[in-house]
This record gives structure tokens, sequence and C-alpha cells, in this order.
């Protein structure tokens, strides 16, 4: 499923054209409907831990494994002004958290193949990002927030990597 903003502005609104046209491909290469597609996540504490939530149907919601396959974006803390046009720039990680075992790929490594089928998707689309790498595993992709709370592990059928991107973006 899809989650989305009513009215996304700024940065909020290239994430979720690029949110769409994510899901779009990976549900119809993947044949699968068992994908959740997050915009932009809140880094959010709750009780002296910050965990990634997401705003949905008017409260906020954790995006750990929900018994399915997800992915959402995690943007820098820091967004910097680098030249007179006011455009903005920022580093956001596209967080993927996937059980392999739901999803159809090309070869039985299902790891591999879907960072393939991700990053050739990326890579073949215009946006307001420039990828710069990957990470893998569930305490590298989610760095900034505590995992202890997660009872899954990163070992098959389980996989968790992220995309690391540069946007920009302008606010006027």
């Amino acid at each position: 499923m899809k989650y989305t903003l009513a009215e996304p502005h700024n940065l909020d609104y290239i994430i979720q054209e690029l949110q769409g046209s994510l899901y779009d491909a990976l549900v119809a290469k993947w044949g699968t409907d068992k994908l959740d597609a997050y915009g932009r996540v809140y880094k959010n504490e709750r009780d002296g831990k910050t965990i990634p939530e997401v705003f949905v149907s008017g409260e906020y919601k954790p995006v750990y494994y929900n018994n399915q396959s997800c992915f959402f974006f995690v943007d820098d803390d820091n967004h910097i002004i680098e030249d007179e046009d006011h455009e903005f720039t920022t580093d956001i990680k596209i967080v993927f958290m996937l059980n392999l075992d739901d999803l159809k790929t090309a070869t039985e490594r299902a790891d591999a193949d879907v960072k393939n089928d991700v990053t050739e998707i990326l890579r073949d689309n215009d946006y307001h990002f420039r990828l710069k790498g990957y990470i893998q595993g569930l305490s590298n992709a989610l760095s900034e927030f505590d995992i202890s709370r997660l009872n899954k592990n990163d070992m098959q059928p389980l996989h968790v990597f992220a995309i690391n991107t540069s946007w920009s973006y302008s606010v006027i």
C-alpha cells in the first residue's frame, strides 16, 4: 500500500513522486501486493529512544516490519543552501525492510536481486537526486534509530538495506 500525504510540499512533494514511481515499478517487478511504501519518516523520541515514525490518519505509526515488506525515506538533519538560487541539498536514505519470501526475483540470490532491481529503477529515472551507494544490515541501515524493539534479524528471508542519495530541492 502507498501511504501518501494529501498536500505534500517542497521536499515531501518530490519524495512522494519517487515513492509512487518506485512502488509501482517494484510491485510489478516483484509480483507482490505485500509492500508498504512510506514517504519521509520522522525521527521521534519515545521513552528516550529515537524511532522512525510516519504520520498516517492523524497519528504517528512506527515503520518497522509490519508483517510485510516496506520502504521509507530518512532525511539528514542538515539541509544546506549551496548557491544563490535558494536550492537546498540534503542526504536522504531510502530504507528497505523486505521479506524476500514475498517477492518474485530473478535468481536464488534474492538479496542481490532486490538491490539490483531498486538501483536500476532509481538509475533509470530522472529525479532530483544523485545516487551515492548502498549500505546493508539492520544496524547500518537504521543507524540513527533504536532497533532494540525489533525482534527480527537481518537473515534470510528478511533483508534490510538502504540506498544513499543526495537531493536538491527549492522552497520557492
